[in-house]
């Protein structure tokens, strides 16, 4: 019997069970990352889709001069995207406040809301974004991409 050609073989064989023990390994710790990145991906890709814009901020002060709230006017375009909430980000000298509100502006609607102000002293701009809802389910707030409007 030709034990040389039988050791071969087994060598062969031990290396490809090895390689397969490797790859499945690897596989164990990069599936869950894959799948993550995918996942922000998903609701990224539906935020570009989003048609949301500030078309005008009018201030509403109190007698002293400190401003009580805001009338922004929002403009949606045609989009189909599940918005669940609107942001309202109120730019002013110290910083950048938020402000969430649950009213639904529908596609090619153009709606003014009231917010309260009541927190921010010297309000200059406003820009807005969405809360969405992915098509998996997911809640996604959405990175600002329209331009800041200058409340008066």
């Amino acid at each position: 019997m030709n034990k040389k050609g039988l050791s071969e073989v087994v060598t062969t064989v031990l290396i490809v069970l090895l390689v397969v023990a490797a790859i499945v390994t690897i596989w164990t710790y990069v599936q869950p990352a894959i799948k993550n990145t995918a996942k922000g991906i998903g609701g990224t890709a539906e935020c570009l889709s989003v048609d949301l814009s500030a078309q005008s901020c009018v201030l509403n002060k109190y007698a002293n001069g400190s401003i009580a709230s805001a009338n922004v006017t929002v403009k949606r375009g045609t989009d189909t995207t599940d918005v669940v909430s609107i942001i309202y980000l109120f730019d002013s000298a110290s910083g950048r406040t938020s402000k969430e509100d649950s009213t639904v502006v529908n596609a090619l609607e153009v709606k003014t809301i009231p917010i309260l102000l009541s927190l921010v002293e010297n309000t200059t701009s406003v820009t807005v974004t969405a809360k969405i809802k992915t098509t998996s389910g997911d809640t996604v707030t959405c990175e600002p991409v329209s331009t800041a409007i200058t409340c008066a």
